[in-house]
C-alpha cells in the first residue's frame, strides 16, 4: 500500500508541474508581509492610476537577457490570478529587422485604457487585437533594447496579445511589438476564460519588474486563488 501511496503522489505531483496552467493552487493570505497577491496587484493599479475593471491585465518588463521568455503577464477575473511566462518586448530577430525603419515598436509604461477587442490575429486565430483605442509606443531605433532614441508615437500600430510556441529561451520570431504568452496551450486557455466575461474592451497596464513585489514576482505560473478575497 506504501508503495501504491507513494506512485500516487508522484503521479499527482507530475500532473500539477506538467498542467500548470490549469490547476488550482491555494496560497497564504501573505507571502512577504506586502499583502496577498490579489491586494498587491490592486495597490499597484492604484499606483499607476489605472482602472481597476472586471478583467484586470498586467504586464511585467524585465530589462535584463532581452529577446527571451523572460517577462510576464498577470490576468485578474474575480478573486483569481494566473500568471504566464511571456515577453511583452520584440525579439532580437525584429530589432535587429524591424517593421519600421526607425525601429521596432515597445509599447510604454503605464496604462493603456481599453485597446483590446477579441478578434483574429493577422487573420489566423482568435487572440486579443488592438481596434479599441490608440496606444503609445517608443522605437528603438539604435537597437539595443533602451528607450533612448527619444521617438515617441501614439496610434494604432497592431499591438496585439497573442501565443507563441511553447519553446523556452530565445523568442526567435515570435515577438515584433506585441505582448505575447509563450505557450499556444495556456494562451488558449486564457481566451477562454475572457470570453466568458462577456467584456468586450480589455485594459492593460505594463510596468517594470522593479516596481512588481514580491508577493506577485514569487507566484508560481499557473492559477492561483487568492483565500482572503473568496465569498
Amino acid at each position: 500500500m506504501e508503495i501504491i501511496k507513494e506512485i500516487f503522489l508522484k503521479l499527482i505531483k507530475f500532473i500539477t508541474e506538467r498542467y500548470a496552467g490549469n490547476y488550482i493552487q491555494t496560497i497564504p493570505n501573505d507571502l512577504t508581509g506586502q499583502g496577498s497577491p490579489l491586494d498587491s496587484m490592486k495597490q499597484i493599479y492604484n499606483d499607476w492610476g489605472a482602472n481597476w475593471d472586471k478583467v484586470n491585465i498586467m504586464g511585467i518588463r524585465n530589462d535584463t537577457n532581452p529577446g527571451e521568455w523572460n517577462d510576464f503577464i498577470l490576468v485578474n477575473i474575480g478573486n483569481k490570478i494566473w500568471k504566464y511566462e511571456a515577453t511583452v518586448d520584440p525579439s532580437k530577430h525584429y530589432t535587429d529587422k524591424p517593421m519600421n525603419r526607425d525601429g521596432a515598436a515597445h509599447l510604454c509604461l503605464g496604462a493603456h485604457n481599453k485597446i483590446w477587442i477579441i478578434g483574429k490575429h493577422r487573420g489566423k486565430y482568435t487572440a486579443l487585437v488592438q481596434q479599441g483605442n490608440k496606444v503609445k509606443i517608443w522605437r528603438d531605433k539604435n537597437k539595443n533594447f533602451l528607450d533612448d532614441d527619444n521617438i515617441i508615437e501614439i496610434g494604432f500600430f497592431g499591438i496585439n496579445m497573442h501565443h507563441g510556441y511553447s519553446t523556452r529561451g530565445r523568442v526567435g520570431v515570435h515577438g515584433a511589438g506585441c505582448q505575447v504568452i509563450r505557450s499556444k496551450r495556456e494562451f488558449e486557455d486564457f481566451i477562454r476564460n475572457i470570453k466568458k466575461t462577456k467584456v468586450k474592451k480589455l485594459s492593460y497596464l505594463l510596468i517594470p519588474i522593479q516596481n512588481c513585489p514580491n508577493a506577485l514576482r514569487n507566484m508560481d505560473f499557473g492559477l492561483w486563488r487568492d483565500l482572503k478575497n473568496v465569498a
